[in-house]
């Protein structure tokens, strides 16, 4: 299992920075408190790294994937189905998730614009499959063609993103976070 973490490490290291991220100085001294949950769509090997994040931070972990048949821990909580059914019933602030589901660039935008507006602040999204290395790899059946969204993301002025093109099984994982909202001159 070590190695298949690996393909995820930097979600792996930036994880608890984001997690216990606060933007406010005063609160630095304080200890750190969870603000959100962890969401992944598509099951797979980064469950796992998921699920030791969660249970480390104390926090709930949401899996979404058409075909998954297990729990991993007790605030585990598994959706098995399409995720244009998942988000009817989620309700909770996430401060991960993971898009890497269906890899089509519709689903792969929708996802995108549901979790963008509920992710708490300074919360990350993460999308797989976004730099694949071969045209013949953005086949349905590999990457598809999520990658758009990696490109479309670069021209709005409401993210930051970034895309890892070396790791993640070398396929591209972009992050993406909101902007800060009204910063003053020298934070924009």
């Amino acid at each position: 299992m070590k190695r298949r973490i690996a393909d995820w490490i930097v979600i792996e290291k930036l994880a608890d920075v984001i997690i216990a991220h606060d933007r406010k100085w005063e609160q630095w001294s304080k200890p750190a408190k969870p603000k959100g949950c962890l969401v992944d769509i598509g099951a797979g090997y980064s469950t796992d790294l998921f699920t030791v994040i969660a249970l480390r931070w104390n926090i709930k972990h949401y899996t979404c994937d058409i075909a998954i048949n297990k729990t991993y821990h007790g605030s585990h909580i598994v959706f098995r189905g399409p995720s244009s059914e998942f988000i009817k019933t989620f309700d909770d602030t996430p401060v991960i998730v993971l898009i890497d589901g269906s890899h089509a660039y519709d689903d792969v935008l929708m996802e995108f614009d549901f979790f963008l507006p509920r992710m708490a602040e300074g919360g990350v999204i993460f999308i797989h499959d976004t730099l694949p290395l071969y045209e013949k790899w953005i086949d349905p059946k590999s990457c598809g063609d999520g990658y758009r969204l990696r490109q479309e993301l670069k021209k709005r002025d409401d993210v930051e993103s970034f895309t890892w093109p070396y790791t993640a099984n070398n396929l591209g994982l972009t992050m993406v976070m909101k902007k800060e909202a009204n910063p003053p001159y020298y934070r924009s």
